[in-house]
C-alpha cells in the first residue's frame, strides 16, 4: 500500500481511538468523517453512489482490514497510544 494510504488510514484510526475517549469538537469529528469517506473513495465509494454501493465500498474495506490485520493492528495501536497520550496525557 502507497504511504499516503498508510497516513489516510492512520488518520483515520487515530479519529476512532479519540473518539473512544471522549466526545469530538464538532471541527474535529467533521475532519475525521471526511477521513473515513476519503478511506472509503480508496475502496470505490463515490459521492452520490447508492447506499448498495457504498456498502460494498465498505465491505472491500473491511475484508482489506481482515487480509492485513498486523498492519492493523500496528496502526490502530499506534492511533491509540497518540490518542491517549494526546487527550488524557498518559505517557507512552
Amino acid at each position: 500500500m502507497p504511504t499516503s494510504f498508510l497516513a489516510l488510514l492512520s488518520a483515520y484510526y487515530l479519529c476512532d481511538a479519540a473518539a473512544m475517549l471522549q466526545p469530538l469538537p464538532p471541527s474535529t469529528a467533521q475532519s475525521c468523517a471526511a477521513h473515513y469517506e476519503a478511506v472509503k473513495s480508496v475502496f470505490g465509494a463515490r459521492t452520490g453512489d447508492s447506499p448498495a454501493d457504498r456498502r460494498s465500498a465498505y465491505l472491500r474495506f473491511k475484508a482489506w482490514e481482515a487480509e492485513n490485520a498486523d498492519t492493523v493492528g500496528r496502526l490502530r495501536e499506534k492511533a491509540a497510544e497518540s490518542a491517549r497520550r494526546d487527550l488524557l496525557g498518559e505517557a507512552t
